[in-house]
């Protein structure tokens, strides 16, 4: 499943997008994305040991989830056609009435707040697939990368898509504004950051 939600990953916005769409990445600017949309600077699709931990554990962690939990959350992807930029939308799980959303992470935090950026994926999914419950599992990655599941390294929140639609607004509203400037850079590809506003 994960080399076909890398290819052709510049064609298509993805819950992963998001984080620098919305301007709260550490690794990616916004100006930067919108340069890949545009097919101007290449993707980097290269696995590293924390994504290849992640994919590993994955399936681990779902399994967990839907034992627990009585769910039947299943691996999926959704594709919406929009002539500007095509929605991609690759769920960790999903169910009849929910998205399941897992990280892997070094460090926990306390709140849902502080995991912003994993909020606006998950949120993004609720949205696109119509889903008004959602569920965030954040869990501590191992300092020997140890792939035994181990559930007391394991922070679940239960998410209500009526709690962020301050949020939502936003998400939607930077959307729609990175898809004016995707358009802009596509018919002037020289275009500056500052001259673009971002």
């Amino acid at each position: 499943m994960q080399s076909s939600v890398k290819e052709h990953r510049e064609n298509y916005l993805g819950g992963s997008d998001l984080v620098a769409l919305m301007g709260i990445s550490h690794y990616k600017t916004r100006f930067e994305l919108l340069q890949e949309k545009a097919g101007l600077k290449e993707i980097d699709n290269v696995d590293n040991e924390y994504t290849i931990y992640g994919n590993k554990l994955e399936p681990k962690i779902r399994d967990y989830i839907n034992e627990t939990f009585g769910k039947r959350y299943h691996e999926d992807k959704l594709e919406i056609d929009n002539e500007v930029l095509p929605i991609r939308c690759h769920f960790d799980g999903i169910c009849n009435e929910s998205i399941l959303e897992i990280k892997t992470t070094g460090t926990l935090k306390k709140t849902i707040e502080d995991y912003k950026g994993y909020l606006v994926q998950l949120l993004f999914y609720m949205m696109n697939a119509k889903k008004d419950k959602g569920m965030l599992c954040v869990y501590k990655r191992d300092k020997t990368f140890d792939e035994t599941f181990n559930s007391n390294n394991l922070q679940i929140f239960l998410i209500d898509i009526d709690n962020f639609k301050n949020l939502i607004w936003e998400m939607q509203e930077e959307i729609e504004r990175f898809k004016l400037d995707l358009k802009k850079i596509k018919e002037n590809p020289f275009l500056t950051e500052e001259e673009l506003g971002v």
